[in-house]
């Protein structure tokens, strides 16, 4: 090569010997670390702040630290597995935005068979400690505010359809005899005026 046109004003005092380029982290000793993505141990090279995690020698040591038992672990150095014969067609462009921390651990055993067309508005975050066993055919579209903590135990076969409005004023002189049998279709209004006797 050509001689630079000026030379270097100040060499080093003690040049290297032989330069070399570290040698990248063998398998063997690669260190396990908890990882945010699968939510177990790994022991990957992706830890931008090494201080803020714990590093651990085996993967055991890993788990029984971050989740005292058993964890969820990717090793970067074992092999990789037969691939899937089914991939997915096609993955979703955007991941989840709150994506759950945990699957669900208890699966439903028998699923619905035909989801509702109308799902409810405002669904519970909890489900009913005590369900009924059958559901109500015709539900209230609005709730009770103050619902009673017991149900009542003989509840009437055929309630009023259109419950009237209590009386304003109780007559002071209630009817001394009342009929056995109430009428079955009472007038809209009351008598203007009413015979005494």
């Amino acid at each position: 090569p050509q001689p630079t046109d000026a030379p270097t004003p100040e060499p080093t005092e003690t040049p290297t010997d032989n330069p070399t380029t570290s040698a990248p982290t063998t398998c063997e000793g690669r260190k396990w670390h908890f990882s945010h993505e699968i939510y177990g141990c790994a022991n990957t090279d992706d830890v931008e702040d090494e201080d803020a995690y714990d590093a651990y020698d085996s993967l055991e040591e890993c788990c029984e630290r971050e989740f005292v038992g058993e964890c969820e672990s990717y090793d970067m150095c074992a092999p990789t597995a037969s691939p899937t014969k089914r991939p997915t067609p096609h993955p979703t462009r955007y991941p989840t935005k709150n994506p759950t921390k945990l699957p669900t651990e208890l699966t439903t055993k028998k699923p619905t068979k035909t989801p509702t067309k109308n799902p409810s508005y405002r669904p519970t975050y909890r489900p009913t400690r005590n369900p009924t066993k059958t559901p109500t055919k015709n539900p209230t579209n609005r709730p009770t505010k103050n619902p009673t903590k017991n149900p009542t135990k003989n509840p009437t076969k055929n309630p009023t359809k259109m419950p009237v409005d209590p009386t304003e004023e109780p007559t002071s002189y209630p009817t001394k005899r009342p009929t056995k049998k109430p009428t079955r279709y009472p007038t809209k209004r009351p008598t203007k005026n009413p015979t005494v006797s």
